[in-house]
């Protein structure tokens, strides 16, 4: 990826590279401090597509759950304003117990930190995911965001199930149940908490006062 870089920028430019620049808010180095690696079971999910879900994930992903019985599931669903289906998703979130609709958060710190698991796209929140340790149930939902699960797949930071147009609602309840009833999440924290510690701000701004 460096050698990339190196062809159209200038020879003397200095590349900062990787996961650990990853930009977050200073909420998330702060939260890390007190997360916990520990065997539990699966209580709280997150339910995160990005702002607008252009391939309408986050109702496929609802009338999944809302299918299935996990009545002690605590919900917590996150779109933005811009998504064009948010009266059909609020209609949906009435409906189901245990279900909380966020729109328009500033932040998902603290809703992360509280979740045991994500199912959602792996855009910019993978950083976010990873300093937190938080297991994910990763949806592309784009083509940009293809490669870089397949390869925290392969580390073992996430379980991806495949592109938006490829994963099957059988594939989603299969891997929902696994995690709910057998799945231990602690490899999968460790491994993600590896990736990034939350202080990309304040290395990049080391870099800018050298």
């Amino acid at each position: 990826i460096r050698s990339r870089y190196r062809k159209i920028l200038p020879s003397k430019t200095k590349i900062l590279l990787g996961p650990k620049y990853a930009l977050l808010s200073p909420d998330y180095k702060l939260a890390r401090k007190f997360i916990k690696i520990k065997k539990k079971k699966l209580k709280r999910l997150i339910i995160f597509f990005g702002a607008s879900d252009n391939k309408n994930q986050t109702i496929r992903c609802l009338n999944v759950l809302s299918k299935m019985n996990l009545k002690t599931l605590r919900l917590d669903v996150v779109i933005g304003l811009a998504n064009r289906k948010k009266k059909i998703i609020q209609k949906i979130v009435k409906k189901m117990i245990n279900t909380n609709l966020h729109i328009q958060i500033p932040s998902l710190c603290n809703l992360m930190k509280k979740a045991d698991l994500y199912l959602g796209s792996g855009g910019t929140s993978t950083w976010e995911r990873c300093c937190l340790g938080l297991p994910s149930l990763v949806i592309s939902t784009a083509d940009n965001q293809v490669r870089q699960n397949k390869y925290l797949f392969k580390k073992g930071v996430i379980q991806y199930l495949g592109s938006a147009e490829s994963v099957s609602r059988e594939k989603i309840t299969k891997a929902l149940n696994k995690f709910f009833y057998k799945h231990d999440n602690r490899t999968m924290s460790k491994k993600a908490l590896k990736i990034t510690n939350g202080s990309g701000l304040e290395l990049v701004s080391r870099e800018f006062s050298n």
